[in-house]
């Protein structure tokens, strides 16, 4: 019946992937429910693999038309008249996307400042993403983010599909973020920096316990200049504190399933223009290709055990909350308690 059940799941994986890849039209893309058992982990390995390939060939065709569609122009902010009429050009929504493709919040543009400004302009960042669209190979994974340190920016994705993207500071080259796979352990609405007592962290997603390293509000100057933290635009971070998932403790605080998966990924060139500042000659130069996405793609088998022990938790932590407690059980539990308050 396992071996079955396996099968059936695998099949039902090579469907989605083929209709995606193949079709790349409207197959049934409802997100699969369950995480993997390691019998599906074994075969699907091979079905990954082969599937990454196509996917790698498939998004190279799409970064390539979406690097002729898209074109991006210089917008010089000389003087106070041109602020006023950048404020008056662009709808709000447009002036967030043109802020963001520069890594910058409203606080922190200035004159003598040169944007880079998109045509076609949207009112939605998603069209200009530096991430793929889909990664075939977290179809069974809730929730997974990518960050980029070369490109300054996050990738949030449910079940292989990117849901949201934006802009990020990381840390400038004295205090630079650690790289590698982590995952979200503890949130906080309000957290106060280690570093200076003064400086307010909303919106907190820690994911580096022991190191205080977290995805959080604060200043976007359109550099790298943090501590170590990667911050985010309010919006952004408001979002992802909400989205997050946090790890899973036992009653003894040990850890029983981490929380959502978070990549970090790359290295940021401080000797050279930023890759935003390079769309206007190079549109597809801040695109995640698939050298960037190799270390994604070694710490798959990671992602995918994370994910089907944290299912398996959940999983167990349902079915115990539905048992029925018999009164004996109940007045056990009600002295047990009793006890240990006392």
């Amino acid at each position: 019946m396992e071996i079955e059940q396996s099968v059936r799941r695998a099949a039902g994986v090579i469907g989605g992937i083929v209709c995606m890849l193949v079709l790349a039209t409207a197959c049934g893309e409802e997100p699969v429910d369950a995480a993997p058992t390691p019998a599906d982990l074994r075969t699907l390995d091979s079905l990954q693999t082969i599937a990454a390939k196509q996917a790698d060939a498939v998004q190279a065709r799409r970064d390539a038309e979406d690097s002729i569609r898209i074109s991006y122009t210089p917008y010089a902010i000389s003087s106070a008249a041109d602020l006023k009429t950048f404020r008056e050009q662009y709808s709000a929504e447009q002036r967030r996307v043109i802020l963001s493709l520069n890594r910058l919040d409203s606080r922190h543009l200035h004159y003598g400042d040169t944007l880079v400004v998109p045509d076609p302009l949207h009112e939605s960042l998603m069209p200009y993403s530096p991430f793929p669209q889909r990664l075939p190979e977290l179809t069974f994974v809730p929730k997974f983010t990518l960050v980029s340190y070369r490109v300054q920016a996050f990738g949030a994705y449910e079940y292989g599909r990117l849901v949201r993207w934006g802009p990020t500071s990381m840390g400038k080259r004295s205090t630079p973020t650690p790289t590698g796979l982590f995952s979200v352990n503890w949130k906080s609405k309000r957290a106060i920096s280690t570093i200076d007592r003064s400086w307010i962290l909303p919106w907190n997603v820690n994911v580096m316990n022991f190191e205080g390293v977290s995805m959080h509000q604060y200043d976007m100057p359109g550099y790298p200049a943090s501590h170590a933290c990667m911050r985010l635009l309010e919006e952004d971070a408001h979002w992802n504190y909400g989205w997050a998932e946090s790890w899973i403790l036992g009653a003894n605080g040990k850890l029983r399933a981490r929380g959502t998966p978070v990549l970090i990924f790359g290295r940021y060139d401080y000797k050279s223009p930023s890759p935003w500042s390079r769309l206007t000659t190079k549109p597809a130069i801040h695109r995640i290709d698939a050298i960037d996405l190799r270390v994604f793609r070694e710490s798959l088998g990671s992602i995918l055990e994370w994910t089907s022990t944290r299912d398996s938790v959940l999983r167990a932590g349902r079915a115990e909350a539905s048992m029925p407690v018999d009164s004996s059980q109940a007045r056990s539990a009600r002295a047990a308690n009793e006890q240990s308050a006392g």
